[in-house]
């Protein structure tokens, strides 16, 4: 079961580029009521937020209030009012820190802190695992004492761990138990950082009355029920990364059985019902059916030039909207799909805007069109000034299953030559979600899975946005794929499903626990009502079962390979934390190997990461037909990408006699100084990226934590030269 999912989607607004929304697909919902009217009415005023915020061992030296403002998703879970405060520093407001609080008691609900590009010393004194569980536990200990008494851990339920793995930080979830059972959505969440600070703090907790823990059913009854019903789901799912040479990573779909949010997982204690993942009773499992029967042919996407992307943008405009290309509006967009493991899938889009001019009493109309490189749509967006609301006296909203009708019609037009691959997925929000959500002018969002010759992938979606008013389609947009399905191995599976949970049985753990039905937030609506249950279901591990071979493929197993093991006693371990927190250095099976000497063709890699975050320098993706080539770095080669962007941004060329780029030849400290310097725009500079403690000599291979500590020197100058 795929309880700690964390999903990133961008959604595309046009101009305005896109924003980014961290959205914790399965994270037990706290609310099943649209808030009283005196609830609602509860506000906090400057005053009270700065009262609220003086008892918590929370510092504010330095911070102003800089804003104020009601936190409708957390009072639509609690059924609470809860206001968030906004705490900056600095000119730039470099500096956040977000304080959410119950607007009538003042309890810490929320907390977290940002600090932008704040560079850590590379003296700087590093918590221990104990030391920081110790700050963990005094932060508790102030804000939430009468919960941490009814707590157990911390991470004793390893695979309730929302938390991606992260090399500069410790995070402690300490999960409730009542007479005996525990409540494994319910939990108290902290994360400490390697200097000591509290970075982020939630509580998840219900504060309703709970069932009797005492179930009808023994667990051997249960057990017995569970082989009966539960029904995993075979699809490709995302189980990890595999280093490559240079630190380049290759996803890794595997054809497995995993769990669904519609699949029958767990066993109601009380009654002996198959339930899944949003707390409905499932007597069978729900058939999947495509759209269509056209596949997309062909096994390889070629990338398209940018005017091939805006001509199949122009048609598609021209044929389902009637609209005409706006004149001076295109754009670059990126869609980011992350998991649990804190790694995901990038799309660089093209964005195009259209008008469909006023005519016959019909308003003007603006739209948006986003597309990959290879031609694909990534999303649809009706751009509107603002959001309308809905009547809210007299509501005159469409059904679910309308609104799912012209979503079909909607993809069936727009990706004729798709259908095969796409099927609906069922998932009606309630009643509550749609009074709450459609009274701020909210959409029904429909949802599409993506399958590959009939099977489904996991977490490759297309969602539609319907107006529950007019019926009119407001946007789509298109979680991109850890690897392409035209790209995706064909697997087939050598075990059934019976054999599969007799693995997962072996691996896992059947106990008596309480449980929050999953709330699957799809952008905005809720699925489930909050109803916590007595049941018994599977713990103790989370992940996969591999269908090829059989074997178990643990995801608390593989966060923990990505932590660097070997760097705990090594002197520049600061600098190379922040090189893995930056994604510069990959970890792999728990080693970063801090002293293996870092290739040309590494470095260059390292370096366009940076160049991303911190650089001046723009690449403006040239074909590679018209990019020359080092005659060691052919189209072939892994590195071909990497090496075609860094020659658009002029860091190297083949010259006449040495068209050689020697890409596995160690990188030297003269050879990394030039090529900084030509990314800040100073070509012809002799400025060296070292000030700190001994540097090595010009001619010297760099370590990677030689290149850890360069980088940090580099990202200082990169960003006094803005």
């Amino acid at each position: 079961m795929r309880f700690a999912k964390l999903r990133a989607t961008a959604i595309l607004t046009g101009v305005l580029g896109c924003f980014y929304a961290l959205t914790p697909a399965m994270d037990g919902l706290r609310g099943n009521v649209v808030l009283a009217a005196s609830e609602q009415a509860v506000k906090l005023t400057k005053a009270q937020a700065v009262a609220f915020a003086k008892p918590l061992p929370i510092t504010l030296e330095g911070y102003e209030l800089a804003d104020l403002f009601p936190d409708h998703q957390l009072s639509f879970e609690s059924g609470r009012s809860a206001w968030t405060a906004d705490w900056s520093k600095g000119e730039e407001e470099t500096e956040h820190k977000w304080i959410t609080v119950d607007a009538v008691t003042g309890k810490l609900l929320n907390y977290s802190q940002l600090k932008r590009d704040k560079q850590m010393a590379a003296d700087a004194k590093l918590l221990s695992r104990q030391e920081a569980l110790q700050v963990a536990q005094q932060f508790l200990t102030a804000v939430a004492p009468m919960e941490l008494l009814h707590t157990e851990g911390p991470n004793l339920y390893e695979e309730m761990n929302p938390y991606p793995p992260q090399a500069g930080a410790y995070s402690f979830f300490f999960t409730r138990v009542e007479k005996g059972v525990p409540f494994l959505e319910n939990d108290l969440q902290v994360t400490v950082d390697l200097r000591g600070e509290i970075v982020h703090y939630k509580r998840n907790w219900f504060d309703g009355t709970l069932p009797d823990p005492a179930p009808q059913l023994s667990e051997e009854e249960a057990r017995g029920r569970w082989d009966e019903t539960a029904q995993p789901t075979l699809g490709y799912a995302y189980a990890g990364e595999k280093l490559l040479p240079y630190g380049l990573k290759q996803k890794e779909m595997l054809l497995s059985y995993y769990y669904t949010e519609k699949d029958p997982a767990l066993i109601d204690a009380q009654t002996g019902q198959a339930l899944n993942l949003l707390g409905e009773i499932v007597s069978q499992p729900e058939r999947i059916e495509a759209l269509g029967k056209a596949v997309q042919a062909g096994t390889e996407q070629k990338e398209l030039a940018y005017y091939e992307l805006r001509k199949k943008a122009d048609q598609i405009a021209k044929t389902m909207f009637f609209a005409q290309p706006e004149k001076g509006s295109a754009g670059g967009s990126t869609f980011v799909s992350m998991d649990e493991f804190g790694e995901g899938s990038q799309i660089d889009s093209s964005v195009f805007l259209y008008v469909r001019p006023a005519e016959g009493g019909k308003d003007e109309k603006r739209y948006s069109i986003g597309m990959d490189s290879y031609g694909n749509v990534t999303s649809f967006s009706l751009v509107e000034d603002q959001a309308v609301g809905t009547d809210q006296a007299s509501p005159r909203w469409i059904t679910y299953e309308k609104a799912q009708s012209i979503a079909t019609d909607f993809i069936k037009q727009l990706l004729p030559d798709r259908l095969g691959s796409l099927y609906p997925i069922s998932l009606p929000p309630t009643e509550d979600s749609q009074s709450f959500l459609f009274q701020d002018g909210g959409s029904y969002n429909l949802v599409f899975g993506w399958l590959k010759q009939g099977v489904p992938v996991e977490s490759l979606e297309t969602m539609v946005m319907v107006n529950p008013q007019t019926g009119e389609v407001k946007g789509l947009f298109s979680l991109p794929p850890y690897q392409g399905l035209e790209e995706m191995e064909k697997q087939t599976s050598a075990i059934d499903r019976k054999r599969a949970k007799q693995t997962e049985g072996e691996k896992k753990t059947f106990q008596l626990t309480y449980f929050m039905p999953h709330p699957e937030w799809r952008q905005g609506s809720y699925l489930v009502r909050r109803e916590p249950k007595l049941v018994y279901r599977m713990t103790s591990d989370e992940g996969i079962v591999d269908a090829r071979s059989g074997q178990w493929v643990s995801f608390p197993a593989y966060k923990q390979s990505k932590l660097p093991g070997d760097i705990t006693d090594h002197p520049q371990r600061a600098v190379l934390v922040q090189a893995v927190e930056r994604g510069y250095l990959p970890v792999s099976e728990g080693r970063l190997n801090p002293d293996q000497l870092v290739t040309r063709g590494e470095f260059l890699r390292i370096l366009l990461i940076a160049n991303r975050f911190y650089g001046s320098m723009h690449f403006y993706g040239e074909e590679a037909e018209t990019v020359l080539s080092f005659a060691d770095v052919k189209e072939s080669h892994p590195l071909f990408p990497v090496v075609r962007e860094a020659m658009g941004l002029g860091l190297v060329q083949p010259a006449a006699g040495a068209d050689q780029l020697n890409p596995d030849r160690p990188i030297t400290l003269q050879e990394a100084n030039e090529m900084g310097n030509k990314l800040l725009g100073q070509e012809n500079s002799a400025l060296s990226f070292w000030k700190a403690g001994k540097s090595p000599r010009l001619q010297d291979a760099l370590t990677r934590a030689d290149v850890a500590m360069w980088l940090s020197e580099w990202e200082v100058a990169a960003k006094n030269n803005r």
